[in-house]
């Protein structure tokens, strides 16, 4: 019943645990009834795979109301209610791009150019602000406001902010949708990363949720 197969990654955020967006690349070009796919497959890997119960999908667009973007988005905030109501999925309705970070869904639903973006982009945020806080902390030093001791735990304090960007901790991620198991990960993957992603698609066959995906999408 899978129409296409897609890909999601994970994304830090302020309350506890992580944001969740898909598609990231797998898909560029979607109808509605893709992406209300997208939903409910990731929807299931949450419930069945990272023990979250109830987690809720919001669909990216320019703004909250019903009714805005692109005659695609607004056919699937339809379908995505629809899913809801036969209880597929939590819906909240449409999210903007400045409720990633704040944990507002625990699914972003989107296409594969503006997830790729997103990640693309979400991946330059700690070398852009690691080269803004490295020649601050230099200047502290020189300056004398900050001693080298007390500069070596701030900058420690500082690379502990970005561990939830680390990728290595993952491994990768399932391709959901496939007839199989299939974890996707970087190409500089290392053997830390590989032998994460070995778990997850063992994890993946424990709790049956390929089955489980098939089982709801044979669902009128």
């Amino acid at each position: 019943g899978v129409l296409r197969p897609t890909i999601y990654a994970h994304f830090p955020r302020i309350q506890e645990g992580l944001s969740n967006i898909v598609d990231v690349g797998a898909n560029m070009d979607c109808k509605p009834e893709h992406l209300v796919q997208f939903a409910e497959m990731l929807t299931i890997y949450q419930r069945h795979a990272a023990g979250i119960r109830n987690p809720v999908v919001g669909l990216l667009n320019i703004g909250e109301e019903e009714g805005k973007g692109s005659e695609v988005l607004k056919q699937t905030w339809k379908l995505l209610e629809n899913a809801e109501s036969k209880g597929k999925l939590a819906f909240a309705g449409n999210i903007e791009g400045n409720d990633i970070l704040k944990g507002k869904v625990s699914i972003v639903v989107c296409d594969g150019l503006v997830g790729n973006t997103i990640l693309k982009f979400g991946e330059s945020i700690p070398e852009f602000l690691g080269a803004l806080f490295k020649p601050a902390m230099q200047q502290l030093v020189t300056s004398g406001q900050l001693d080298q001791k007390s500069a070596s735990t701030v900058s420690s304090m500082f690379k502990g902010l970005f561990e939830p960007f680390d990728v290595e901790k993952f491994g990768g991620v399932p391709f959901l949708g496939v007839d199989g198991i299939s974890i996707v990960g970087h190409g500089r993957s290392s053997s830390k990363a590989i032998k994460n992603m070995i778990y997850m698609a063992e994890h993946m066959i424990e709790r049956k949720v390929n089955e489980h995906i098939a089982d709801v999408l044979s669902e009128k």
